[in-house]
């Protein structure tokens, strides 16, 4: 019984984080997130600095903690509260959506996807740039395509070689 008190509690604790970081996780999330970028924002979401050694919950401060697997990183800033301030983070080689490889073909046909590099910045004070930077080749050339995620429409920004 004492077990499962225990239990509820840091449930009940995980939940409480979660909210605090809601509005986190609303805005970075996207329909088509793939695993990677979801399991990095989730652990971020319900992280609790209260954890860290450096974590002094009567000072007004902020801590930052880094977040990694094998394709991402995400940098969080927190406050003393543990809410999310903003983020940084880079995914490598996620999944590209239809409108983003429609813009390809049609700005680049014939050219080959080597990678791509996703990009969000979060700040609790705007919405979040979202980009993604792909590398194209053709032959011996290569060009990266820089697309402006934080549309729907997944536009291009600029290209360059």
């Amino acid at each position: 019984m004492k077990t499962l008190i225990v239990g509820l509690f840091f449930l009940s604790l995980t939940n409480l984080i979660t909210a605090q970081n809601k509005d986190y996780l609303n805005s970075v999330n996207a329909q088509n997130n793939a695993g990677q970028i979801e399991q990095l924002q989730k652990q971020a979401a319900i992280f609790n600095i209260s954890e860290l050694e450096s974590f002094e919950k009567n000072i007004e401060t902020t801590y930052k903690v880094t977040f990694e697997n094998p394709n991402g990183k995400l940098v969080a800033t927190y406050n003393n509260l543990g809410v999310i301030l903003q983020t940084v983070e880079e995914y490598r080689n996620v999944k590209s959506t239809k409108q983003i490889i429609a813009n390809i073909l049609k700005s680049h046909p014939n050219w080959i996807v080597e990678g791509n590099v996703f990009k969000i910045a979060y700040s609790s004070l705007r919405e979040p740039k979202k980009t993604l930077e792909v590398r194209l080749k053709k032959e011996k050339k290569t060009v990266t395509v820089f697309f402006n995620l934080s549309c729907k429409t997944g536009e291009i920004l600029y290209a360059k070689n």
